[in-house]
């Protein structure tokens, strides 16, 4: 191959006038700046353009962030005699202050330095400022800038130094007139202006060097995008093989060869990874290592910006809930919440964020205390600020005596323990399903008749040739408010259900068990009893859905949650009437017309054992007397008994949550006409409750004039607490009412459920599923949060994410 195809294959392009003796020398040069991982390639050939190459010999590329020798480059006494370009270069980019407003010392005659000399003083009165003149304070002198620069000789006094103040004035006179000073001043003020146009002698070898950069620049974004990607989605990056075009291997490699179909970044790239021998030892930063730098590089920005928002608002509150994993490890899921003020889109916004998932051993109160401590610290969070803790309703975490709730309380009395309200709901949905045999024999026909036809394609086909809108769903065995979706399309497809069992039960291809099955599922759901039991739960189980799905809501507050619940307690009062349960009987008749079944509630197939008679010691003891009345004793032991047992259970519940609420209920009628003692009270109380070790949050009696002064103001916003702190910000308020501020902003902070924890769990799943389950705990963790906060992510900067990359480590490219 001759010289010039040589050279037209890699993109070089010289000048036609150059002989070939300047050629060979030229090519040497440029094998030298090769084995340097210099490149003088264009990935682009239609930007290429024709530049002239110097006829003196290249100079090795100037890595300008190449780190300097150790002397004191703000003393210029420390200096060596000889410097090389490159420190020249650096010394010239990055100029010395001269040293003012300093204690100079003085000599042995009393005379010492001053700023005076800093100006060059003319007859005329006019001033010149001698910008060359450094003073070293390690040797007590003054030197020249330009000449101890680019003075080859060094004999003149401003390269050694003079100290001699009686004479300086006469020194520095006759030196700024001297033809060497003059000389070196020139060479300055020349390379300052090359320097700044980037014409040195090595201009070439700069330009390509920052062409270089630019492209491993593109490069890495480009990866740091993928990764995002893959991360945001919660996919799997890697494969069974490590290698770009190979099948199976991975999503992440997958991309990469995507991206290199139409980006000329990534094209070339690949090209030189793939293709090209003389770049067989270049980095690819393509492996799996570089994969969990940059995971653990956007993991760890999401977290710093969270956490430093948190700690400028101080007061937060945590959010905790535990599940096992796939691979049965106990992960704990923290949740901070806190409330700020935006000043971008001017609004008040209460968060709830994700910052880890942790291995937990020891999951009672007292493990789970130390834990919460310690993670704290970590995180550079402190105690004393928490004002807020929500749990579910785990013994281990809201026990009175031992739980963590009550251990954290003790080292900070003012961290309010609410429970949550989500997972109460839950809890008293639980009681009255559980009650007695028919609630539960209810649910049970339920379960089975999703399980009979999921259990089948051909059932399932023939089950949908009928029902045509909704479908059976499983029961859900924590999540009993949801159970709505079960029942819903019973509730609603009961005959057309009927019919699919019905056909099963009489056709020839299916077997005599699935036959069997089907007859008796018919005859239970056509039980007039169960069809009763269908139009109780379908409402009972949409107002508790409706109610649940308010509470989970982030900007959830106690004043709301219990006008929730206390909307809920009122209808369950109002449908406990004979006449609300005679609506419900004549419901279920028309199903039973629908259905051709008598609307009559069973006898003996559905009649419950009966207690055996013993003989009364005393005449005067009472006898017991079974309902005869079918229809009655199903008003008392079904109706009636799963209403009562859910009131019960609304008042036991969230008896903790009244309590809360008792203490800054006040705080919900800042526009209203309190009385005044009543008001005064309630602020003392608050502060109360608000004080620690001699530390208060707020002052009652300052409290209470504001609230007494900014009443009129807050008439237009009827009690909404959030509209209230956030008209404060907008008109700047906070410095007239900063108690009612901070009891506004402690009162949002506290959480009223736990649902951005269950919430987590739901990417933990797909994070960490069964092909993943080997995953360390950081890259859990770091792709959790990537995943769950993505929307703060964009918000950060990918000039940053690459800055921070290339300074975790020496690269063995230059990237910025």
């Amino acid at each position: 191959m001759s010289d010039s195809n040589h050279y037209k294959k890699k993109e070089i392009i010289w000048l036609p006038e150059f002989n070939e003796e300047k050629k060979t020398r030229r090519r040497t040069e440029f094998n030298a700046l090769q084995k340097r991982s210099v490149t003088v390639f264009r990935y682009d050939a239609a930007e290429v353009t024709s530049v002239p190459l110097p006829d003196t010999p290249l100079s090795p590329p100037r890595q300008l962030s190449s780190p300097i020798p150790t002397f004191s480059k703000d003393d210029p006494g420390l200096w060596p005699k000889v410097f090389n370009s490159t420190v020249i270069q650096y010394l010239i980019e990055n100029p010395i202050k001269q040293i003012k407003l300093y204690n100079f010392p003085r000599d042995s005659s009393g005379r010492k330095f001053s700023e005076y000399y800093y100006e060059r003083h003319l007859g005329n009165g006019e001033k010149y400022h001698r910008e060359w003149l450094l003073y070293s304070v390690s040797k007590n002198a003054v030197y020249c800038f330009c000449c101890k620069l680019f003075e080859s000789k060094h004999n003149n006094k401003f390269c050694e130094g003079i100290s001699d103040w009686q004479h300086l004035a006469l020194y520095c006179s006759r030196h700024e007139k001297s033809s060497a000073h003059f000389n070196n001043y020139k060479k300055w003020t020349d390379l300052c202006h090359a320097l700044k146009n980037k014409n040195t002698i090595d201009s070439i070898q700069q330009k390509l060097l920052e062409v270089e950069k630019q492209r491993w620049y593109d490069v890495i974004k480009r990866i740091i995008y993928v990764v995002q990607f893959l991360s945001s989605q919660n996919m799997a990056f890697r494969g069974q093989s490590r290698k770009l075009y190979d099948r199976n291997n991975g999503n992440f490699l997958k991309c990469i060869e995507l991206l290199g179909k139409f980006d000329l970044s990534m094209t070339e790239h690949i090209r030189r990874v793939t293709n090209d021998s003389d770049f067989k030892n270049m980095p690819t930063y393509l492996g799996d290592k570089i994969q969990n730098e940059i995971i653990y590089i956007l993991g760890n920005k999401i977290q710093h910006f969270i956490l430093n928002l948190c700690q400028i608002n101080k007061y937060f509150s945590i959010i905790l809930d535990c599940t096992p994993d796939v691979s049965h490890v106990e992960q704990i899921s923290i949740i901070i919440r806190f409330v700020y003020f935006n000043t971008e889109n001017r609004k008040l916004e209460i968060s709830e964020h994700f910052l880890a998932f942790c291995p937990i051993i020891d999951t009672t109160g007292a493990g789970l205390t130390s834990f919460i401590v310690e993670k704290l610290a970590e995180i550079n969070l402190d105690i004393n600020n928490l004002r807020g803790q929500g749990y579910d309703n785990g013994s281990n975490m809201r026990g009175k005596n031992n739980g963590l709730q009550k251990r954290l309380l003790d080292l900070n009395p003012r961290a309010f323990y609410v429970p949550c309200a989500s997972h109460s709901l839950n809890l008293i949905v639980n009681d009255a399903a559980n009650l007695n045999y028919h609630t539960t024999g209810f649910f049970s026909i339920v379960q089975e008749l999703y399980k009979y036809f999921s259990s089948s394609t051909k059932r399932w086909d023939i089950l949908k040739k009928y029902v045509l809108n909704l479908t059976l769903k499983p029961l859900s065995e924590t999540r009993w408010s949801s159970r709505i979706d079960a029942i819903k399309p019973l509730f609603t497809n009961l005959p057309e259900i009927y019919d699919a069992l019905y056909e099963i039960s009489n056709g020839i291809s299916y077997d005599q068990k699935a036959k069997y099955d089907a007859k008796c599922l018919a005859e239970k759901i056509c039980s007039f009893s169960f069809i009763c039991s269908l139009n109780i739960w379908h409402m009972i189980l949409t107002k508790v859905n409706f109610v649940s799905k308010i509470l989970q809501s982030i900007d959830m507050n106690m004043q709301v949650a219990l006008d929730a619940l206390t909307e809920l307690k009122k209808f369950l009062i109002k449908i406990r009437t004979d006449a609300n349960f005679e609506e419900i009987v004549n419901d279920a008749m028309k199903i039973a017309e629908k259905l051709n079944v008598e609307a009559e509630f069973e006898t003996s197939r559905s009649r419950p054992l009966r207690r055996r008679k013993t003989p009364k010691s005393f005449d005067y003891e009472h006898e017991d007397h079974t309902i005869n009345d079918l229809k009655t004793a199903f008003k008392i032991n079904v109706f009636f008994y799963i209403l009562d047992q859910a009131l019960s259970s609304v008042d036991e519940r969230f008896n903790l949550l009244n309590n809360q609420n008792d203490v800054f209920n006040f705080l919900f009628k800042l526009s209203d006409d309190q009385d005044q003692a009543r008001l005064r009270s309630s602020c003392h109380h608050l502060q109360k409750k608000l004080s620690a070790n001699d530390s208060l949050d707020i002052n009652a009696d300052d409290l209470y004039e504001e609230i007494v002064s900014c009443q009129s103001l807050f008439k237009k916003l009827n009690n909404d607490v959030v509209k209230i702190l956030e008209f404060i910000y907008l008109n700047n308020l906070t410095a007239v009412c900063p108690n009612i501020t901070i009891a506004l902003r402690i009162l949002l902070t506290m959480p009223v459920t736990v649902a951005s924890a269950e919430r987590s769990f739901s990417k933990l799943k797909l994070i960490k599923n069964y092909l993943r389950s080997t995953m360390s705990q950081e890259r859990l963790t770091n792709l959790a949060t990537i995943s769950i906060e993505e929307a703060i992510l964009d918000q950060i900067d990918i000039h940053e994410i690459i800055k921070d990359f290339t300074n975790r480590k020496a690269r063995r490219v230059e990237i910025i």
